[in-house]
């Protein structure tokens, strides 16, 4: 094994073979340096040979525990198996991080400070010409401990934490970032690392859009295979991402969605949540909160806040107990409620069990319902009603039912109409077969088809 540990400071290997590191590193490097760094041997040869107790290289420190130089010498060659390492250091090495780099003496470009961005551990690497999958880093981690027999603990992958103190700057325990249609290097590189991987700004290092055709590109990926059971078969806690939070005090959103490129006329996504189908069952979103608002929609939008597509019987359903009303409207905007498209049945149903299907108390310019629409008829009251089909007894009205001039009042629908004409200025009754039987004109005069009379039972 010819190079052995890459760490902070130079690349650990035997006093022999000190050497620039090759281009692509071999696979038991730990921390790659640029291609001029020189190898190293003092610090491993001074634990291998017992006259220290860890190899401490610059800035940055690793300690196995209980390893003695004999067993040292067995991991490396591969007998034993490597114990756990502990590597401790501050960020000393200058670094110049993936589409985070800023430039050195310019405040500004990539935060509020001027780079470099300084590290205390750092990794590079670059595929190789093969089709086999590559992982640059991988973990694993097998548990079989900790279960009901032997109480419950708790087994982590991999764990990241960080602290911020009083005085510190914005901190971050966990940030990831791929730049698609990169280039090595980029604008606003340095120190010959992977940099900012921006394509423009640097006529050498340019990428033609649309070169990478219909290759994906996805900045983190979390699977779960549940090959045990569905997790209400025993209750069991199943979820993908858990975001949990401590302290006493409220933060600001669990997810929050940014845009850092400086285009804030390109949006980055067209969909900003995406469900692909048979991947929910029960409910997309389920809310047990007792936030004062269960949706809250402010920005900006050309079509609609919601808009429903979706094949069902209902696109909304309400059934919790409202203190107020399920829907309720305080906009000031033109309509409430506006209707289009071609209903089989009605564009408003009540099938409901209430003093009033529909309660107008407002206060209203031209009508508590105004009806502009064409059809048969405005109004149609086909059920069953104890007393009337229409009362305006409790009503404070000067008019209880206004027609236009020319118009007719029938009965039964069968022609038995009244009628004025502001022509002739009388009031005209038609019969069954909507033929004038009598009129009776302004002054009073009464005119009838047939004969009048006189004290005799109708």
């Amino acid at each position: 094994m010819r190079y052995v540990l890459a760490l902070i400071g130079g690349l650990v290997a035997s006093p022999a073979l000190a050497q620039p590191v090759p281009p692509v590193l071999p696979g038991h490097s730990l921390f790659p340096f640029p291609a001029n760094a020189v190898l190293h041997s003092d610090a491993l040869n001074a634990a291998i040979t017992g006259r220290a107790d860890a190899a401490n290289l610059g800035p940055a420190r690793v300690t196995i525990p209980g390893v003695t130089p004999d067993t040292l010498a067995n991991i490396l060659s591969g007998v034993a198996a490597m114990p756990g390492q502990q590597v401790t250091g501050t960020p000393l090495i200058p670094t110049c991080p993936v589409s985070n780099c800023p430039i050195p003496g310019v405040p500004g470009f990539g935060g509020a400070y001027a780079g470099p961005t300084m590290s205390a551990i750092w990794n590079y690497g670059k595929s190789t010409n093969t089709q086999n999958p590559q992982f640059f880093a991988q973990d694993g981690f097998y548990v079989s401990h900790g279960g009901d027999s032997g109480g419950r603990g708790q087994y982590v992958a991999r764990y990241v934490g960080a602290m911020q103190g009083p005085g510190a700057g914005v901190t971050w325990a966990l940030n990831t970032d791929i730049v698609r249609g990169a280039c090595a290097g980029g604008f606003n590189s340095l120190y010959g690392q992977p940099g900012s991987g921006i394509p423009f700004g640097d006529a050498g290092c340019t990428t033609a859009p649309g070169s990478l055709g219909s290759a994906g590109t996805i900045g983190y990926e979390l699977d779960l295979s549940n090959f045990d059971a569905d997790s209400t078969t025993h209750g069991a806690f199943i979820t993908g991402l858990y975001i949990s939070t401590g302290g006493r005090f409220t933060s600001g959103g669990g997810i929050s969605f940014g845009n850092n490129s400086g285009a804030a006329s390109q949006p980055s996504w067209h969909h900003g949540i995406e469900f692909s189908p048979n991947t929910v069952k029960d409910a997309v979103v389920y809310d047990l909160s007792n936030a004062s608002l269960g949706w809250l929609a402010q920005g900006t939008h050309s079509v609609a806040t919601l808009q429903d597509e979706t094949l069902g019987p209902s696109s909304i359903v309400f059934i919790g107990l409202k203190s107020v009303a399920d829907m309720k409207s305080v906009s000031a905007s033109p309509a409430v409620l506006s209707m289009t498209g071609a209903h089989s049945f009605a564009s408003i149903y009540d099938g409901s069990s209430s003093p009033s299907a529909l309660s107008a108390d407002g206060t209203y310019s031209v009508g508590a319902i105004n009806v502009r629409g064409t059809g048969p008829s405005a109004f149609v009251a086909s059920g069953t009603f104890s007393f009337a089909a229409f009362t305006s007894v409790g009503a404070t009205a000067a008019i209880s039912l206004e027609a236009k001039a020319g118009q007719q009042i029938c009965i039964s629908g069968i022609f038995a109409c009244v009628s004025y004409s502001t022509v002739n200025h009388k009031w005209y009754f038609t019969d069954g077969t909507n033929a004038i039987v009598a009129s009776i004109a302004d002054g009073g005069n009464l005119i009838i088809k047939g004969t009048l009379t006189q004290s005799a039972t109708p």
